[in-house]
């Protein structure tokens, strides 16, 4: 919901608050809102410390939530009245309940608005707006093996491969792209690497492998 609110209002990292206000103002005058109103709501969800209520007449979480949901579907609908709009949201599976729910109160409007939503999601999870006539849904399957060696070798010259090593990674990584490369990457990085036999097993264990030989200085958190 914070990203599509800092899109909508075109909102970067390095804003200010005061410019992060004007600018939620700016996009709520544009959609036809009130911005004196109806910027305190986009605002608290946006973390900005005087959202402009008065002291003590800021609204429970239910009234805040409602509202919120009614500026951001105006801010979206009548943005797609301007220009189609195109809402790209990835990894559903690890969506917040705050946020799957005003997916689904946008879905809702689709049918009358120029929005296409596209999102990504593993098959553990299951959209709650995907039996509605207009949802429809791609599965993705694994790579088939000549795409994987295609991947391993764009991702790293074959030549940098000894032996076997090209084909034992396209086997580890059972057509999952992102696997297939972390695995080439580790191969890469790791010189004394040279089969299969201590390749990691799954994809965390590749990405750690690959954090634990960076610098100290690079692995401390900021």
């Amino acid at each position: 919901v914070q990203d599509l609110l800092r899109s909508n209002c075109r909102i970067v990292e390095t804003d200010r608050p005061a410019a992060i206000a004007e600018k939620v103002r700016a996009g709520l005058r544009a959609a036809g809102l009130d911005p004196a109103a109806d910027s305190p709501f986009p605002l608290d969800i946006l973390g900005i410390g005087d959202a402009g209520w008065a002291p003590q007449t800021k609204p429970g979480p239910e009234v805040l939530k409602a509202k919120t949901f009614e500026i951001l579907r105006q801010l979206s609908i009548q943005g797609s009245q301007r220009r189609p709009v195109v809402l790209v949201v990835e990894d559903l599976q690890w969506i917040d309940m705050i946020s799957q729910e005003f997916l689904e109160a946008l879905a809702d409007d689709l049918p009358g608005a120029r929005i296409l939503v596209l999102a990504t999601y593993r098959p553990t999870y299951r959209p709650p707006w995907i039996d509605k006539s207009y949802a429809g849904q791609i599965a993705l399957q694994p790579l088939s093996r000549d795409e994987s060696r295609r991947l391993v070798g764009g991702v790293l010259d074959r030549t940098r491969l000894a032996g076997d090593l090209a084909e034992a990674i396209t086997l580890r990584g059972e057509g999952n792209p992102l696997f297939l490369e972390e695995l080439a990457l580790h191969a890469g990085e790791e010189s004394e690497l040279r089969s299969g036999q201590r390749l990691p097993a799954t994809i965390r264990d590749v990405v750690t492998a690959r954090i634990d030989r960076l610098p100290e200085e690079t692995k401390r958190p900021v």
